[in-house]
């Protein structure tokens, strides 16, 4: 993508008016909420121990991938901490 940023920013032009300069500015923003999401799914914490402090037993947080998946970077970012729960397709 980035060998074709303003490539991509002169069809944004033609298909819905935005400037060009506008129009690379937001594909590079999509450009590095990606890069930025593939470094942390590295290091992404596929199990995590919430047990609350002084409550007997252990509680741990296993998710699994289910198979390939399509996200947004900019909603990737805000769900990445294994005590918070993840966005739902609201298919379930």
């Amino acid at each position: 993508m980035e060998e074709h940023v303003t490539e991509l920013a002169r069809l944004e032009n033609l298909e819905m008016g935005k400037p060009v300069p506008l129009a690379e500015q937001f594909i590079a923003g999509g450009v590095a909420g990606w890069r930025q999401g593939l470094e942390r799914v590295g290091t992404y914490p596929f199990a995590a121990d919430v047990t609350v402090p002084g409550e007997s037993g252990r509680t741990v947080v296993e998710r699994r991938p289910l198979g390939v998946v399509g996200h947004h970077p900019m909603e990737l970012h805000d769900h990445l901490d294994p005590r918070e729960p993840a966005p739902s397709s609201g298919g379930r």
